[in-house]
């Protein structure tokens, strides 16, 4: 039923000796033995034989050639590094606003590296409590984006074997990215106000950023 141009036999069964030239062999023995003589008589490269790792090759053909991993990391910085903008832009504003309360504490005996301390570790606080939140915020934003694939734009996906994986590592990352950018706005901007009289931080801020402005797009305007 099954021949073919290789043959007519699919399988060979073995089993040992029966009669009376049993030797006791078990099965064990009778398989190693064949292993044995079949390696001395044939040559699997001389007859065509190869070996390949069907299940590799399956894997590897199912990711195909284009790696999509890449592509989101390349769409998601530009979000990654705006939303790191917005967030070192609202630290800073924050500070600004309390210019007078930075000349109020410089006024009173504060010195600036000390009033530059007290909004660093409010800072702090604040950006560290704002990345635990955008942690968990994100984990659900990704878990229904998961399941939002896997049910209603299936057909995107053509799959429903898609699972939602956290990465530690990935999370820290942000979070710890998200700090670095607000702390390092803050101290950017409490440094240029450390250049500021006491008058004018309690006068108002603004005016004297508007002022600035105002004289660095002269400055500019020369060259």
């Amino acid at each position: 039923m099954w021949r073919s141009r290789y043959g007519a036999m699919t399988s060979i069964r073995l089993a040992p000796a029966a009669g009376p030239l049993d030797s006791g062999q078990t099965l064990d023995e009778v398989r190693q033995n064949y292993t044995q003589l079949l390696r001395q008589k044939m040559d699997p490269l001389a007859m065509g034989f190869a070996v390949k790792d069907v299940r590799a090759e399956s894997l590897q053909a199912s990711r195909g050639a284009t790696d999509f991993g890449e592509y989101f990391v390349y769409f998601s910085f530009f979000l990654v590094v705006s939303a790191l903008m917005l967030a070192a832009l609202f630290f800073k504003l924050s500070v600004e606003q309390r210019a007078r309360e930075v000349g109020l504490l410089r006024a009173v005996g504060f010195k600036p590296a000390a009033v530059r301390r007290i909004l660093m570790s409010e800072g702090l606080v604040l950006s560290a409590a704002g990345a635990a939140a955008g942690m968990l915020c994100g984990v659900a934003y990704a878990y229904a984006m998961v399941a939002g694939l896997r049910t209603w734009w299936i057909d995107a996906v053509g799959t429903t074997a898609l699972a939602l994986h956290v990465s530690p590592i990935s999370l820290a990352g942000g979070a710890l990215g998200g700090i670095l950018a607000a702390m390092a706005c803050m101290w950017a901007t409490l440094r240029g106000l450390a250049r500021v009289s006491e008058r004018r931080l309690l006068g108002g801020q603004r005016a004297w950023l508007r002022r600035q402005r105002k004289f660095r797009k002269r400055w500019r305007g020369k060259f």
